[in-house]
């Protein structure tokens, strides 16, 4: 109870491990400690990450409508001064270009996926500026934009290699995009 950080990175570890039941009764502590205290910097940033893991877990679930209204509120609370802050915020703007692909908004999910690159870029988030960029990639193949779309992918490719030399995880994706676009 003393240290809500530590809460809000375990609710995230069990984000990224795909344990999303336990996600919720993680967050539940930290963030009644954190709304009885003044609304700092630090504050909104703890609350903004809290409303970010809760859009990514509602994303998962398929739940288009309660990932976009946490990634709002997100946005909302996450001030953008540091690259933790601006990291989530990639993060919340991508989940909101999630959702309005998923509804069928191609225009309104290009818009979120391009400022989720831009905010990851500022933040020095490669991990979000790659995820973006596939995605931004897979909408704009869906639009028959194809040269535009290989651009995006042969780019984020080239930038998903590991500091060992090694590509990372992360040009899966971008290779079954450029995959596609051969075939």
């Amino acid at each position: 109870e003393s240290h809500p950080w530590l809460a809000i990175q375990k609710a995230w570890a069990l984000a990224l491990i795909g344990d999303l039941d336990r996600i919720e009764p993680t967050l539940q502590t930290p963030e009644k400690l954190l709304t009885l205290l003044k609304p700092t910097v630090e504050v909104k940033t703890m609350l903004g990450t809290i409303a970010a893991a809760r859009a990514h877990c509602a994303n998962r679930q398929g739940d288009t409508h309660s990932a976009a209204e946490n990634a709002r509120e997100a946005l909302d609370l996450l001030p953008d001064c540091s690259s933790i802050s601006q990291s989530i915020r990639s993060v919340s703007t991508s989940i909101l270009g999630d959702a309005s692909w998923i509804n069928g908004n191609l225009e309104e999910a290009t818009r979120a996926y391009t400022e989720a690159i831009r905010i990851g870029q500022e933040a020095r988030n490669l991990h979000m500026i790659i995820i973006a960029n596939s995605n931004l990639g897979d909408i704009l193949m869906e639009q028959g934009q194809l040269h535009r779309a290989g651009d995006i992918y042969t780019k984020a490719l080239q930038m998903a290699v590991r500091p060992d030399g090694q590509r990372s995880p992360l040009a899966g994706n971008l290779c079954v995009g450029l995959g596609r676009l051969a075939s």
